[in-house]
């Protein structure tokens, strides 16, 4: 997988390729949080910047993973309560 600086992971250049003209564009944001009174939490939204009239790669791939998301909210939710349990445990 590519990360935003077109690197892979084990330092190989990534192919020289362009965006599609008439290609989608799909942002995933996830954000640490605190709330008014302290509470930490996480926030998991996503923006459509340029949509398609049909199904592109990139489509299907933001659409499962905003699918697995939402099916698994409870177990995002355990994961980061376990984090921030353990970063409390940390700094006591």
């Amino acid at each position: 997988m590519y990360s935003t600086n077109h690197q892979q992971d084990r330092g190989q250049q990534a192919p020289n390729v362009k965006p599609a003209p008439k290609g989608g564009h799909f942002v995933f944001h996830i954000e640490d949080v605190a709330t008014d009174n302290d509470k930490l939490g996480l926030a998991v939204y996503w923006n459509t910047v340029r949509a398609t009239a049909y199904e592109t790669p990139a489509f299907r791939v933001f659409a499962t993973l905003k699918e697995v998301i939402n099916r698994n909210a409870d177990a995002i939710g355990d994961i980061m309560t376990d984090a921030i349990n353990r970063n409390r445990e940390g700094n006591e």
